[in-house]
């Protein structure tokens, strides 16, 4: 089972993540989910909720292409939310 918090406080705003380039790293991560029909939302504001991470994730439970997306994502939100703490 993987787990994704459901909130992170970043920015002063509760459930979003927000820093400088996560909005660049995220529309980077979009376009490999593209290829499997998957997208994180990102609203007009360039706020990203972390339930987007989660949604996918269980999305793609008992797919083909579980290990690939599921590794992916797990590896870039890692490093999303290191690079929103320092």
């Amino acid at each position: 089972m993987m787990f994704v918090p459901s909130v992170l406080f970043a920015g002063g705003k509760k459930d979003t993540l927000e820093a400088d380039g996560v909005t660049e790293k995220v529309k980077e991560l979009n376009s490999f989910l593209y290829n499997f029909g998957y997208k994180i939302k990102i609203s007009k504001e360039d706020v990203i909720y972390p339930n987007e991470f989660a949604k996918i994730l269980e999305d793609v439970k008992g797919k083909d292409e579980e290990k690939v997306v599921s590794n992916i994502i797990l590896r870039n939100y890692t490093d999303l939310c290191i690079q929103i703490r320092h």
